[in-house]
Formats: C-alpha cells, structure tokens, sequence
C-alpha cells in the first residue's frame, strides 16, 4: 500500500523531525502545501 501525507500536519519547525518518522514509517511521499514552502511561504506571511 502506498502512504502519502500532507506536510500541513506539522510546524515548520519541526520538519526534520517529521521527516525522520516518515522515514522510519516508510511514508513513499509528501503533499506540499503551497503556503509551507518556497513563495507560498513568503507570501503567506506578508498577509499576516
């Protein structure tokens, strides 16, 4: 069975945290929120 989850489950400042128990889960993958990452981020705080 292939598990995916969604990175919105976890703080930021958690990720590489996160990402050991995905790896330790053998989670095959990651759906990316846009406002956790890249401009999505950057955005995100400007309208804060």
């Amino acid at each position: 069975m292939k598990v995916a989850i969604s990175n919105i489950a976890w703080p930021i400042e958690r990720e590489a945290e996160a990402a050991e128990v995905l790896r330790a889960f053998r989670v095959g993958g990651v759906e990316v929120a846009p406002t956790k990452c890249g401009r999505g981020r950057r955005m995100r705080r400007r309208a804060m």
